[in-house]
């Protein structure tokens, strides 16, 4: 397999499984917990306002731990290219060396004599 192949298969991969944890976040953030409104009130009847306030502060801590995922994974991400760019550019000094040592024979001067330095 060629290496750029590999390398999409492995981004595929990772976008896929970005979109998966995506999906669970989203199915679990209006989920109700213990029971709890999406309020956190059991019977008690909130005024507008703290209803209100207590809707966005939720949003924002449900944005927050969605932002950190996705930054975690965007790391992860950079990581992984990075490695794959490193072992890229290993394999094509490889392949210059490997094309260098073979493109010229044997490197040693052969005097009129017969002799090898």
């Amino acid at each position: 397999m060629d290496a750029n192949t590999l390398l999409t298969q492995e981004l595929d991969l990772v976008k896929a499984a970005l979109k998966k944890s995506q999906a669970a976040h989203k199915s679990t953030t209006n989920r109700p917990k213990n029971r709890k409104s999406l309020l956190g009130t059991k019977g008690n009847v909130l005024s507008p306002i703290c209803a209100n306030r207590m809707m966005v502060k939720r949003q924002d801590v449900d944005a927050k731990k969605l932002q950190r995922l996705q930054a975690k994974q965007a790391k992860a991400l950079e990581v992984q290219q990075r490695a794959q760019e490193a072992r890229d550019l290993a394999e094509t000094e490889r392949e210059a060396s490997m094309a260098a040592k073979f493109s010229y024979g044997s490197n040693y001067y052969v005097d009129s004599r017969g002799g090898g330095m």
